[in-house]
């Protein structure tokens, strides 16, 4: 999904704010369904909520990066860039650190180091 999601922006005639707005809306919403179907722990929802979680994060990548390229002047990409990758990685750090809060979540309270003991 990540790979295929990010030929979708440079195909698109993306002329206003409100266009970006849209399809980072509809980029988070792909990723929300995809955890959300995850959450089932079944093996097929898997796979489908795991290629809308994918699909999610190549638009939003490729989506903000059209947004840098085609919107923000030639003298500020390097700190728009800059400014977006230190935003990716605060958030790669906390998903990392909320990994346990979510498997208690999806487990209720129920988990082993890497599963679930018993699934609602």
């Amino acid at each position: 999904g990540d790979m295929l999601s990010r030929r979708v922006p440079a195909s698109l005639m993306m002329t206003t704010d409100k266009m970006y707005a849209q399809i980072l809306a509809a980029a988070a919403l792909c990723s929300l369904l995809g955890f959300w179907l995850e959450s089932f722990a079944v093996a097929l929802l898997a796979w489908v909520g795991i290629f809308l979680a994918f699909w999610g994060n190549g638009l939003v990548y490729a989506t903000s990066a059209k947004f840098m390229d085609t919107r923000l002047p030639g003298e500020f990409n390097l700190a728009g860039y800059s400014l977006w990758c230190f935003a990716g990685d605060l958030g790669a750090i906390l998903g990392g650190v909320s990994v346990d809060v979510v498997r208690d979540w999806v487990c209720g309270g129920q988990s082993t180091f890497d599963q679930c003991l018993s699934h609602n």
